[in-house]
This record gives structure tokens, C-alpha cells and sequence, in this order.
């Protein structure tokens, strides 16, 4: 999550550094070259793409207040092991993967 000059953008990214340098850039998308990106709220290592996907769009329908709550109960970076996975997405098989 990124927090924007009007919102909080959420997106997933194998490398977010370099992904969060591109949106500073106004290269990233079309919400953050319009809403420039203040700063790296909170970032999650999920490890499996398609369940980062599923999660990424759950966080996308939050509100700002919603995501702003949930960057204050998870802090900055995150493991996979420390994310509540099975909130998003209730019971999968494997989400380690």
C-alpha cells in the first residue's frame, strides 16, 4: 500500500522497491501519477501470486479508513507467515506457495 496525496494505492509487485520508485516517478499508474505517492505504507510478502491477486482486489474495495487500519495493525513489512491469509480468503489448501 502506498499512501497517496488523496487515497492509499494498493498493488502487488515481485520487487517493490522497484516498483514504488516507478510510481515516485509517475511511471507506475494512472491513480499514483494523479495522486502522487507520499510514502510506502506497508508492504507484504505473500509468496504465491494468484493468492496476492485475490488479496491485492479485497484490499482494493476497502475504504480509506479500512486500509489505513489494517496499514496500522500490520506495520511496514510483513511476512507471509505474520499475514492473516485466511481472512481474505477463507480456507485454502496451500497458501505458502
Amino acid at each position: 500500500m502506498i499512501e497517496c496525496g488523496h487515497g492509499i494505492y494498493v498493488g502487488i509487485s515481485k520487487d517493490v522497491s522497484r516498483r514504488y520508485k516507478e510510481h515516485v516517478a509517475g511511471r507506475g499508474s494512472k491513480y499514483t501519477k494523479i495522486n502522487k505517492p507520499v510514502r510506502l505504507l506497508v508492504s507484504v510478502k505473500i509468496g504465491n501470486y494468484a493468492v496476492a491477486r485475490k488479496i491485492e482486489n479485497k484490499f482494493k474495495k476497502f475504504t480509506h479508513l479500512e486500509k489505513r487500519r489494517w496499514a496500522n495493525v500490520l506495520g511496514t513489512n510483513v511476512d507471509s507467515a505474520d499475514f492473516p491469509v485466511s481472512i481474505f480468503l477463507g480456507d485454502i489448501d496451500d497458501h505458502s506457495n
